[in-house]
């Protein structure tokens, strides 16, 4: 049975060091000499809900000192910036205050390190097969998706397997092996129309197949590199219109597992989302990449019903809801 402890307090230090914690021999068991904390930076110049709080990721830093990991990097590739396409990680990093814990850890830009561990993606609007390469750092060490609670314009919710996504950083044609994109512009194919984004769509093609694409996507790649230990920050999330431009929510609780799945699945149902109508997560458990089922999942230290409150979805979500034939087809092009 998966763990997921959920931990209540309004200082992020306290609420990640109380969760994990709880699961501390969850975690014993896998360490290693290495490891990687991977928050969600995604932009460079939006503050407040948008990324995970520096603080979490040095109360994980600290957490795992204390079990004997010496080597940390705090790695992300970020995407969003005034200029497209050319997001600068180490701003982002500056900016949002985690270069002041530098000498908690070593520093990388996901999105030009080495790419690795490359796996074939959906994409209904090429005429061509696409690879995406996975940051080497991240796909060979253990890795911490150290994620921030957020709604999702097509998706419903975006938590610790789609945070993910930020260490993708090459595309290249399938059929010659030739790189067509490097850095923050890469991660765009995962909507499966190449280099064009979600707003240079049209809505039905946004929450249509590319919306589909992005779910079968992330199945793929969490198939390929998942989290060994999952965090979500949700002590000031975001719902409505994430995950770029929603609205602050206190909750006030940090989500911790070994099971991404298992984490996410009790994020959706403390939002008041299903993971049906995400996709990627509930058939990331159909797929046997971790637990979906929440009567399969030992809750600790919070009770849910205590802590559970509905967000407000995207405006676009009600229209976006996967549907029972989508996930029909998600299983089907992820087998």
């Amino acid at each position: 049975m998966a763990i997921v402890a959920v931990s209540k307090n309004k200082n992020p230090y306290k609420a990640t060091t109380i969760a994990l914690e709880l699961i501390i021999d969850e975690i014993k068991r896998r360490l290693p000499e290495r490891a990687v904390i991977k928050p969600n930076v995604l932009s460079e110049h939006k503050d407040g809900c948008v990324v995970t709080d520096p603080k979490v990721c040095e109360a994980t830093a600290h957490f795992l000192r204390a079990q004997g990991v010496e080597d940390l990097i705090l790695a992300e590739g970020t995407t969003d910036s005034k200029v497209r396409g050319k997001a600068d990680t180490m701003v982002a990093l500056e900016k949002h205050g985690f270069s002041r814990l530098g000498r908690k850890w070593t520093m990388l830009d996901l999105n030009y390190d080495e790419p690795s561990d490359w796996f074939e993606i959906y994409s209904p609007g090429l005429n061509y097969r696409v690879e995406l390469g996975m940051a080497k750092t991240v796909a060979s060490n253990y890795t911490i998706s150290a994620a921030k609670f957020k709604t999702h314009d097509v998706l419903g919710l975006t938590l610790s397997l789609k945070n993910m996504m930020g260490s993708i950083c090459a595309a290249r044609n399938a059929d010659d092996g030739r790189v067509i994109a490097r850095g923050p512009i890469s991660k765009t194919h995962m909507h499966g129309f190449g280099e064009r984004q979600p707003s240079d769509l049209t809505m039905e093609e946004n929450i249509g197949p590319s919306k589909l694409a992005l779910a079968v996507n992330l199945v793929r790649m969490a198939k390929r590199t998942k989290p060994s230990l999952a965090i979500i920050d949700g002590v000031t999330a975001m719902e409505g219109d994430g995950p770029i431009c929603g609205s602050r929510k206190e909750l006030g609780v940090v989500l911790a597992g070994i099971d991404p799945v298992a984490v996410d699945s009790v994020a959706a149902y403390i939002a008041g989302f299903e993971t049906r109508h995400t996709g990627y997560i509930y058939v990331s458990g159909l797929r046997g990449i971790g637990e979906n089922r929440l009567d399969e999942i030992e809750v600790v230290g919070e009770k849910l019903e205590d802590v559970r409150s509905s967000f407000t979805s995207h405006k676009l979500f009600q229209n976006a809801k996967i549907t029972d034939e989508e996930i029909v087809k998600v299983e089907e092009l992820t087998v």
